[in-house]
């Protein structure tokens, strides 16, 4: 369950806290995403109203119930906008199925491009508590269907550990 924390001053910097689940089965990491200002663009507000769309994911079929509307930001990458925008079946069904994915992987995208919704564009995401594994899938899931902001994210992330090494 994640939490948020937001403040209207703008010296304050803004930060909303999730925790993801991933494969180990416990409940391991955390994820911090904060902004570097916290000037909105009322433009990029969140459409609550819009419709929800399913995504069955994994061999499993885990069920995710998402806003439609948030895949029509650049954040969400060229396939997932380009299928509920496009005309494809997905935009007529409100369906999707990606079997060969982890829901792991996509329960923190789902989390990443939530907060890259509500919150300006440019954050910093302490993946501090993600195994190397772990930002590996989600990278490799990222890459996948052409996220890139989310392959930056990761990458920069992975940089800075090194050089912290």
């Amino acid at each position: 369950m994640g939490a948020a924390h937001h403040t209207n001053d703008k010296a304050q910097s803004t930060q909303i806290d999730y925790q993801c689940t991933l494969e180990s089965g416990g409940q391991l990491d955390q994820i911090s995403i904060t902004p570097k200002t916290t000037n909105r663009d009322s433009s990029r507000a969140p459409e609550f109203g819009s419709r929800i769309v399913t995504f069955l994911v994994g061999p499993e079929k885990v069920r995710f119930c998402v806003h439609e509307s948030i895949f029509s930001q650049a954040e969400a990458g060229k396939f997932f906008n380009t299928a509920f925008t496009n005309g494809f079946l997905e935009t007529s069904t409100g369906l999707m199925e990606l079997p060969e994915d982890g829901p792991d992987e996509f329960q923190c995208f789902l989390r990443w491009l939530y907060g890259t919704w509500m919150e300006p564009k440019e954050f910093s995401i302490c993946w501090a508590e993600l195994e190397f594994s772990q930002q590996i899938r989600l990278y490799a899931f990222a890459h996948k269907y052409t996220i890139d902001d989310l392959q930056n994210a990761i990458i920069c992330d992975l940089h800075d550990l090194e050089r912290t090494n």
